[in-house]
């Protein structure tokens, strides 16, 4: 029970921090085709998605993880059970120091229940437990694919404590290159503080609101061209997690997207409704897209 309750705290508020850049690129555009790409052509922000979804996935099962012990019911947003890890084998070592919680996929490709293989180890480190001022963790990959597309890269947060509106705050960066079955690579590097602006004196996660901050920037690799594209955050992205469609998408804040070479596209989460429609707006043209 007490290794339970040191974990419990430990990942699933770091779920909203991979989404800071995956939202507005896993979209469908109001006035075009559907389609997962920029409607100008540029591939970055897909390739964007890619990598930022890595990170969600692997923070979604360190979520589960230490929230339970296990892979069983792998929870991805809310309450929509999406995949599971039957084959996967949790080892976690609350001796050592830091503590280390270890994700075995093993050495072969194994189907998960959400029709997505996965090989190779996600391993954990924390100091302590996540909502305690001074915890660090760190999460790192040996040997790590998911459907085939090699991980590599970590992912640290670390708890600064409480600021002057007695908000709890977080550092937390990342950089993760993740190398395609065609051997393009995408990689992606973010720096994302963010504020737990509700909800962190209590156990449940119905009443938590969290506010994202940073930049991120990315190369992409296509045969033999490579591109650079930048992110900036302009106004705090709001996390709701009240509801299953709030937790979904950002409810609130201003994300800039720049391709290089390309204007930069400004997407526009809204005034706090939760709901999956959000503005881009380039050069002079704004649309309305669907969050996927």
């Amino acid at each position: 029970m007490k290794t339970n309750q040191t974990l419990k705290f430990i990942c699933f508020a770091v779920v909203l921090l991979a989404l800071t850049i995956t939202s507005c690129n896993k979209a469908t555009t109001a006035n075009t085709n559907t389609t997962t790409t920029d409607p100008n052509g540029d591939e970055s922000p897909a390739d964007n998605s890619l990598v930022a979804g890595v990170e969600s996935d692997v923070n979604s099962m360190s979520d589960e993880v230490g929230d339970g012990n296990t892979l069983t019911n792998y929870k991805n947003s809310g309450t929509e059970a999406v995949t599971a890890a039957p084959c996967a084998s949790i080892t976690i070592d609350t001796v050592s120091n830091p503590k280390v919680l270890t994700i075995n996929f093993g050495t072969v490709n194994c189907l998960c229940i959400d029709n997505r293989y996965r090989r190779g180890k996600i391993i954990i480190n924390f100091t302590g437990r996540y909502r305690d001022a001074g915890t660090v963790i760190s999460k790192k990959f040996q040997n790590y694919a998911i459907d085939n597309n090699n991980v590599t890269g970590y992912i640290y947060t670390t708890n600064n404590g409480l600021n002057t509106q007695n908000q709890l705050t977080f550092s937390h960066t990342s950089s993760l290159t993740v190398i395609k079955p065609n051997g393009n690579y995408v990689s992606r590097t973010a720096n994302t503080p963010y504020r737990w602006i509700n909800g962190h004196t209590t156990l449940t996660k119905l009443d938590d609101k969290f506010a994202v901050s940073g930049t991120a920037s990315g190369t992409r690799s296509a045969g033999s061209n490579t591109s650079y594209y930048t992110q900036q955050i302009t106004s705090d992205l709001i996390r709701d997690l009240s509801s299953p469609i709030c937790r979904k998408h950002f409810t609130q804040g201003v994300l800039n997207v720049t391709p290089n070479g390309l204007l930069t596209r400004v997407i526009d989460y809204g005034n706090g409704t939760c709901d999956n429609q959000a503005t881009v707006t380039v050069g002079n043209v704004t649309y309305t897209i669907t969050l996927y």
